[in-house]
């Protein structure tokens, strides 16, 4: 079934007449070009068993090229928003100038995941997902599934599509990359997602895979959703929420990819999906005035209030802009996407000036992409009870170099505020492709890049006790320093991802990338686990989290004992 895909002369009208942000909190409802109800996806079905399924030839996954957008060194460009020169960085009002006592993390399993020698890619979209036996890691060209305990190799390398062979259409022959990998904590399944454009310019779809079990080698029940005629989805994101799992994505005209479409936001029904009956869609196309935007990602083991929306936030001119998702699967008519809420932030620059490519690299001319045009994979979610929040984080300008601003926001549903906010840069090296996640006390993690023109891409991780001062990050851990630098392409990332651990709720698991050696394709990505002392101790105290997938895990899990 095809997306109406509607151009509408009054929203180029809008984009005309909208005119700067204002300075106090306010909320825009723009009108919304389209949305569309799908009765049910293109085709759905339940795979057999992944981990007896054959490893597809490299040539079955080529199908209409290694990914329909603009070509640059075998992979994607990402697609960015035309603007006017930014003119002279804006001094950062809120770069931390004093750093106390070292972060201080426990750390437990590390290993080495996935490699551009396995991918072919030249950006592997690094992300990884951590569920009570097993980590998953769904990179662009390939996934892989690890046991948690002791990082050996379950399944895979496989190319992504392995995960739809069999099931037809364009899932199953392209592999078009842009993947998400997700573990849903509350029902105890994998989701997985990437997006699959025709050669031609016909239907494009988002492919959605959620396990039948808690076993990421076992059978998926399997989507095919279908996205706007004649447009590129870029950069996809999906998220987990208590009735949906919510997606956005940049659409671009697939016959010009110069022309912005703008983001498109759906809701899919979860509770349908999680039986692998017929589910249904809700789609929103919004106004090109807005860049990527990511879907709130709830972690934890309390769920939002009852009836709480799904949060959206993008990266606005000082500010940030926050909408509401209200869907109703059984009544299409009262899904309602308001807003935005817009709340000022203390003034930046996008990293490089322009959100661009300036991160030095030692030893080569080649600079990478910052992407500080967008704010970064996760909006991540909790409800502490007594309150909601939302972490978020982007890259910026700040002492002449770049650098990691974050974000908490509280009250997300009701009277929305910027609790505190903070720039984490120490001159000496650029920071940059961050991810951020709380565990269940309120403490915050950041894991993110490093590089400098003497210290080669590395791994990093910085955070903050719920008890701290607001607005301050201890002093950075250097987890692992790269023994190469990217020399050949711009291309970074094009995110990392911190995720929170199902089974304590205080264990952080981040996924970066680096060179062992200088070149291109040769990448490696790096998981590692860490912890606060002061969770751990909190956990310990009261006898461990109250989780389903500790307590029972799902027959079918094959990996060892879980690390506690």
């Amino acid at each position: 079934m095809n997306i109406p895909s509607a151009r509408l002369a009054f929203f180029w009208l809008l984009v005309l007449c909208v005119g700067p942000l204002m300075a106090t909190r306010q909320v825009r409802s723009f009108p919304l070009a389209s949305m569309s109800v799908h009765v049910s996806p293109a085709r759905h079905d339940v795979s057999p068993l992944l981990r007896m399924l054959k490893s597809l030839p490299d040539m079955a996954t080529l199908t209409g090229g290694q990914d329909d957008e603009e070509a640059e060194g075998g992979d994607r460009t990402v697609r960015r928003r035309a603007r006017a020169p930014s003119g002279a960085a804006i001094p950062d009002p809120i770069v931390q100038k004093i750093f106390g006592s070292i972060f201080s993390a426990t750390f437990g399993i590390q290993f080495d995941g996935i490699s551009g020698s396995s991918s072919g890619w030249v950006a592997p979209d690094t992300n990884g997902a951590i569920g009570p036996t097993q980590f998953v890691e769904f990179l662009n060209g390939v996934w892989a599934v690890y046991n948690r305990t002791n990082g050996n190799l379950l399944l895979g390398p496989e190319k992504d599509n392995h995960v739809w062979q069999g099931f037809g259409g364009v899932c199953e022959t392209n592999n078009n990359g842009d993947p998400i990998g997700q573990y849903d904590k509350q029902a105890g399944r994998w989701v997985l997602t990437q997006h699959a454009v025709p050669p031609d310019g016909e239907q494009a779809y988002q492919c959605v895979a959620i396990s039948v079990t808690s076993d990421a080698t076992g059978a998926f029940y399997r989507y095919a959703f279908p996205l706007p005629l004649n447009d590129l989805p870029d950069y996809p994101k999906i998220s987990t929420w208590v009735d949906g799992y919510y997606y956005s994505a940049d659409e671009f005209l697939l016959s010009n990819l110069q022309q912005e479409i703008g983001p498109y936001v759906c809701a899919f029904d979860r509770t349908s999906m999680l039986q692998g009956l017929d589910a249904t869609s809700q789609c929103f196309q919004l106004a090109p005035i807005y860049l990527s935007l990511l879907s709130s990602d709830w972690d934890g083991t309390t769920p939002p209030p009852t009836g709480s929306p799904a949060y959206f936030m993008s990266l606005g001119s000082n500010s940030l802009n926050l909408w509401q998702f209200h869907v109703d699967f059984a009544n299409p008519a009262n899904t309602t996407f308001t807003g935005p809420v817009v709340l000022p932030v203390a003034t930046f620059t996008e990293a490089c000036g322009d959100g661009g490519v300036c991160i030095p690299q030692p030893g080569v001319k080649q600079k990478l992409d910052s992407l500080g045009d967008r704010l970064m994979y996760r909006l991540a979610y909790r409800n502490f009870g007594d309150h909601e929040s939302l972490v978020a984080n982007h890259a910026v300008e700040a002492n002449g170099e770049v650098g990691i601003r974050w974000y908490e926001i509280r009250s997300p549903g009701l009277n929305p505020v910027v609790y505190q906010q903070q720039t984490s840069a120490v001159r000496g090296a650029n920071r940059w492709m961050g991810s951020i996640a709380m565990d269940h006390l309120g403490d915050i993690a950041i894991g993110y890049s490093g590089s400098s023109s003497k210290l080669y891409p590395s791994v990093r991780v910085a955070g903050r006790l719920a008890s701290d001062p607001l607005n301050e990050l201890k002093r950075e851990i250097i987890v692992l320093t790269g023994g190469g630098a990217e020399d050949g392409s711009y291309r970074w990332g094009d995110y990392n991802s911190l995720l929170i651990d199902p089974l304590d709720d205080c264990t952080f698991w981040f996924t970066a990338q680096y060179f062992p050696t200088n070149g291109s394709y040769n990448w490696n990505t790096h998981i590692t686990s860490f912890s606060i002392p002061a969770c751990t101790s909190d956990l310990n105290s009261h006898g461990g989290i109250v989780s389903s997938e500790r307590a029972v895990p799902t027959p079918g899990d094959r990996a060892g004992t879980p690390l506690r």
